[in-house]
């Protein structure tokens, strides 16, 4: 028996050679109809150079956040929302995403490898920093305070003293931020990053651990058998 098998004699001994891919470009942690999310945000900006291209605040102070990358098994998914989450001072099961949908996400080029991170990752990151930045400044004028004394933390904005804030929530949920995405915004500082770089369960893995991932040759088109 020869145990100096090389890849190559593996793959010649074979009798086929598989290569899949999977692409879920809604990102919904409740199975919601790509549908319903284009009826949703219908109408959003896509625009990359404004915040409401890459972020949504819902009513109840959750987020959306929109990536024209996809992932291609990198782990994007759960990356995207933890540099959202840590810029917002949320946790990242309070935020979603959508990946990759033409309609409502901003054009960011191809994805390929990694750039998908380093490349997709830093509009958001900065729509993310600038978004916190005007909800400070929103609840400045609130609670007649200068931004400089308050922090987004946990879905609200408050003084970074203690005492009562305003959810972020009540400030601009369901509107639009209708700012500029400002790259050279002051974002957050690594060491104080809570999310990012925490091993997170990746949402792709038990679908795909348990046979039920929808790949892309499970689609079918309508009226095809």
């Amino acid at each position: 028996m020869n145990t100096n098998l090389s890849r190559r004699d593996i793959l010649r001994g074979g009798s086929a050679l598989l290569i899949s891919f999977a692409w879920n470009p809604i990102g919904r942690a409740a199975g919601e109809p790509s549908e319903t999310v284009a009826a949703r945000f219908a109408g959003k900006p896509v625009d990359g150079t404004e915040v409401d291209s890459f972020l949504a605040i819902q009513p109840d102070g959750s987020a959306t956040v929109f990536t024209g990358k996809v992932d291609l098994g990198t782990g994007l998914r759960i990356a995207i929302r933890q540099m959202a989450a840590d810029e917002l001072g949320l946790a990242v099961a309070r935020v979603d995403l959508v990946e990759g949908d033409t309609l409502l996400t901003p054009d960011q080029g191809r994805t390929g490898g990694s750039s998908g991170l380093t490349q997709g990752g830093v509009g958001v990151r900065q729509a993310a920093a600038t978004a916190r930045e005007h909800l400070i400044s929103l609840a400045a004028d609130r609670l007649n305070r200068p931004a400089s004394e308050l922090v987004l933390a946990t879905g609200q904005v408050r003084p970074k003293t203690g005492g009562a804030g305003v959810a972020v929530g009540d400030l601009i949920g369901g509107k639009r931020l209708s700012r500029k995405v400002n790259a050279k915004v002051e974002l957050k500082d690594l060491a104080s990053y809570t999310m990012v770089g925490k091993p997170l369960p990746r949402p792709d893995v038990p679908g795909k651990c348990t046979g039920t991932q929808t790949f892309v040759h499970d689609f079918k088109l309508p009226g095809s058998r």
